[in-house]
């Protein structure tokens, strides 16, 4: 099953007998055919389904130059190597990103025993050096750490870091521009160890934590973003930011409906529960080791699906 309208190349295989509607086109493979390959080859040439595609509202290929397609094929048992190769590849890339998956909630539902739920002073769970440590304390952000620390003059040139750039914390970019064209909301000039925190759609949690400068150039954030300089740990209010309990405190304190934000006032009067020093260290430690596996395991389905990728070139022949 093919997706030909709108978005063009997505491709599937029936698992039963269905229907689909006018945005699809069918291919029923001959006996004589592998289905899979032909699964596989459709995936690998989605380009030439878009090349081929045709409409000014929106991109449509039909039936009749579906069937116009040249293709070039091995013999059924080539096609049956070919794709049970790729398959292969295919389960080991879904273990992998069901490893990730479950990396990930493990962190949740521990974050959610970490740090205190609403309306409680103690978490539910509690490091053993820690326990019966008494009650944490319930402080304003600002009183934790410094929000949106005067800037001096921008350098020359610096990495931009706007509302795209950052992914589950994660720098996706490095926009490097100077200040004669930075825009406007360039203003958040960091220092290492600065978090900033996203303030339109903050449920995204799109917040990063700067602690490598791995460039001659500083770092400058947009205004979309609060900056926080904390006063204690960094990484133990990093964590805390992006636990459940603090972003539906935001959340109810944001305006707009399908961009909510908070502004940097109302933001800087959440309620962030802060243990001891060396508690904040401790679970800061574990939760940062947890993000350590799960950025390990990202980048590993990453390299398989670049190596499928690659191997898929090199199984296909060209089609020119």
């Amino acid at each position: 099953m093919i997706t030909t309208r709108a978005t063009i190349g997505d491709v599937g295989i029936a698992g039963c007998e269905c229907s689909t509607n006018q945005g699809f086109q069918s291919l029923v493979v001959n006996d004589s055919e592998s289905n899979v390959f032909w699964y596989y080859w459709v995936i690998h040439h989605n380009k030439l389904l878009v090349q081929k595609s045709s409409g000014s509202t929106f991109q449509e290929i039909g039936k009749v130059e579906i069937k116009k397609i040249a293709v070039i094929k091995p013999l059924k048992k080539e096609q049956k190597k070919i794709a049970s190769c790729l398959s292969s590849l295919d389960e080991l890339i879904t273990a992998e990103s069901n490893r990730l998956e479950a990396l990930k909630a493990h962190k949740k539902g521990l974050m959610q025993q970490l740090f205190p739920a609403e309306g409680e002073t103690v978490p539910k769970l509690r490091f053993k050096e820690f326990e019966g440590s008494g009650e944490w304390v319930e402080l304003p952000l600002n009183g934790v750490c410094e929000v949106n620390p005067s800037t001096e003059e921008l350098p020359d040139k610096f990495i931009y870091i706007d509302l795209e750039a950052v992914k589950a914390g994660v720098l996706q970019q490095k926009k490097i521009i100077t200040r004669s064209e930075a825009p406007s909301r360039a203003q958040r000039l960091l220092n290492l160890g600065d978090i900033i925190f996203q303030t339109v759609r903050p449920y995204q949690k799109n917040n990063y934590h700067y602690l490598i400068q791995d460039s001659e150039l500083e770092a400058v954030a947009s205004t979309g973003y609060a900056q926080l300089r904390a006063f204690q740990s960094a990484t133990y209010l990093f964590q805390y930011l992006l636990s459940d309990i603090f972003v539906q405190r935001v959340l109810i304190k944001s305006t707009g409906t399908n961009y909510p934000a908070i502004n940097s006032s109302d933001l800087s009067q959440m309620v962030v529960a802060i243990p001891s020093i060396d508690e904040q260290q401790k679970i800061a430690t574990c939760l940062s080791s947890l993000d350590e596996l799960i950025s390990a395991q990202a980048a590993k389905i990453d390299g398989l699906k670049e190596h499928k990728k690659g191997l898929m070139q090199g199984l296909f022949p060209r089609m020119n």
